[in-house]
């Protein structure tokens, strides 16, 4: 899962699938299926997950606006970008870059 993690956060706005993250790990489709499913993750969640500590990150250490940063992190668009966000940390976008940014 960690060197999934890590091939997506190289590219957090790709539309990853799981045939080309395999073929970035040089395993077959399947091989990497089994591996996943040793662990209770699913392979969307790893993709999102990424998308989300890549957006927390950019909310927190730049000043993009946050329609910017959703596109950058792989959302089709704003709404879904807050919805997704709001629905794993309990904040919007906005209210977690005035929460936790430092001014």
């Amino acid at each position: 899962v960690n060197q999934c993690a890590a091939i997506l956060s190289g590219d957090v706005a790709q539309r990853w699938t799981l045939s080309a993250l395999a073929a970035r790990l040089n395993v077959s489709v399947r091989t990497l299926q089994r591996r996943l499913s040793e662990v209770p993750v699913k392979f969307n969640e790893i993709v999102r997950a990424v998308q989300l500590r890549e957006a927390a990150r950019l909310l927190l250490d730049t000043g993009h606006e946050l329609t910017e940063i959703g596109f950058c992190c792989g959302f089709a668009d704003y709404p879904h970008f807050s919805r997704e966000f709001k629905k794993h940390t309990n904040l919007s976008p906005s209210e977690f870059r005035h929460k936790f940014a430092v001014t």
